[in-house]
């Protein structure tokens, strides 16, 4: 199992709050790009980040990008390349 994939909460990007103790969670952002989108360009994607807390930082650990338009999807995490 990836640790990525392990989170306590999920947030949206327009009310994000910051955790309070130790822990993840995965913030998302339904539509990053809404104007591209809006004009039919194909740039547009769906964004879930996840975010760890330790010793009072939060840092991005991973994230899935979707640009459903052009039918790829991303993955990256922390210290993997």
């Amino acid at each position: 199992e990836l640790e990525a994939l392990k989170f306590t909460s999920v947030q949206f990007a327009d009310n994000y709050q910051p955790l309070s103790k130790d822990g993840s969670h995965v913030v998302v952002l339904p539509m990053d790009g809404l104007l591209n989108f809006k004009k039919s360009f194909s740039y547009f994607a769906s964004i879930l980040v996840q975010i760890k807390r330790q010793e009072e930082q939060e840092q991005i650990n991973a994230a899935v990008l979707s640009f459903p338009a052009l039918g790829k999807i991303f993955f990256t995490e922390r210290g993997q390349g």
